[in-house]
């Protein structure tokens, strides 16, 4: 992986504006790899996360800061960790060798499946809300029997279930990162999710309107084009930036 250009990372934010959240990650890493999108669908969803983790230090650094909402008091608290605090292991290579398929027991019953990737959330998200943990599994679940009598998933025991999703859960642990939070005004503690993807495009798509902003000031001040302004290192931009506003 490496740091995309200003020029790609505006084009994979453009090409996002229009897109669900997976698509707006598999935009982002295709910037910043030579995997094409496709491939980059079929990865498991933590193990697409943690390249994720690692565009994110390559474009902003390893500080990470957000607002959380206290659910109890309604307080707003700063939250401030680092990529490492959060992924660890988001700066190594990844192994991709892993087996593609799990085999996972429940009592008499043995199921096989794989894990849930970025294709599946993409098929599977409705309009107005995230795909269900059933629908995942469902879409996952590859065979499934019980004494030597194939079973649908529908016919699968709340024990098997939950099998499925432990196993799931080991195999890939990056799929759901949860950070624990606690309010210093009521004493209220909670574990909240972090959603790398969304947390990314965010700062991504506040980078790309303070760039196109910065393109439109020097574009009039100097008649340079966008790709004029963009070679540009972020140095001597903030310089030019800066003698204009004289």
């Amino acid at each position: 992986m490496h740091a995309p250009t200003a020029d790609k990372l505006l084009q994979a934010w453009e090409s996002g504006l229009e897109q669900g959240p997976a698509r707006r990650a598999v935009a982002l890493l295709a910037c910043a790899c030579e995997a094409a999108p496709e491939q980059l669908l079929q990865l498991p969803v933590g193990r697409r996360d943690a390249r994720l983790f690692r565009l994110r230090r390559l474009l902003f650094g390893e500080r990470m800061a957000a607002l959380a909402q206290c659910p109890v008091c309604a307080e707003q608290l700063d939250v401030a960790c680092s990529v490492d605090d959060i992924c660890p292991v988001a700066h190594h290579d990844l192994d991709d060798a892993r087996p593609a398929e799990l085999q996972v027991a429940s009592g008499s019953c043995r199921m096989t499946c794989r894990l849930p990737n970025s294709a599946d959330l993409i098929a599977l998200t409705l309009p107005d809300a995230a795909p269900s943990p059933a629908a995942l599994l469902r879409s996952c679940l590859l065979r499934a029997e019980c004494d030597g009598r194939a079973l649908t998933f529908e016919q699968l025991s709340p024990d098997a279930l939950s099998a499925i999703g432990a196993a799931m859960a080991e195999a890939d642990p990056l799929a759901q990162i949860e950070l624990s939070l606690h309010c210093p005004a009521c004493g209220h503690g909670w574990d909240d999710l972090l959603d790398i993807g969304a947390f990314l495009w965010k700062e991504v798509d506040a980078w790309a309107r303070r760039t196109l902003h910065d393109v439109h000031t020097l574009a009039r001040a100097y008649g340079w084009s966008e790709a004029d302004v963009l070679s540009l290192s972020a140095r001597r931009r903030s310089m030019y930036l800066d003698m204009v506003r004289l």
